[in-house]
């Protein structure tokens, strides 16, 4: 993946037989990586395998990222 322009917002959501997952995504402009990141509460222990992907994704800028993970009821 390679991200060319530094300032932008985009949404994305999806899901397979066991989960719904919504992901947003805000950079704006920064000398510097500084890395935000909402996993909910439920998923904070991911929040180490996210961050070192959005660190090989982004060189740098301030990039918000909220990711929703739900499990879907049984139908």
């Amino acid at each position: 993946m390679s991200i060319r322009s530094m300032t932008g917002y985009g949404r994305a959501e999806g899901q397979n037989g066991r989960y719904r997952v919504g992901v947003s995504v805000r950079s704006l402009n920064h000398r510097y990586l500084d890395l935000r990141i909402d996993l909910g509460s439920a998923y904070a222990s991911l929040e180490a395998f996210v961050r070192e992907f959005l660190e090989r994704a982004f060189g740098r800028g301030k990039v918000e990222v909220v990711i929703d993970l739900k499990p879907l009821q049984d139908q």
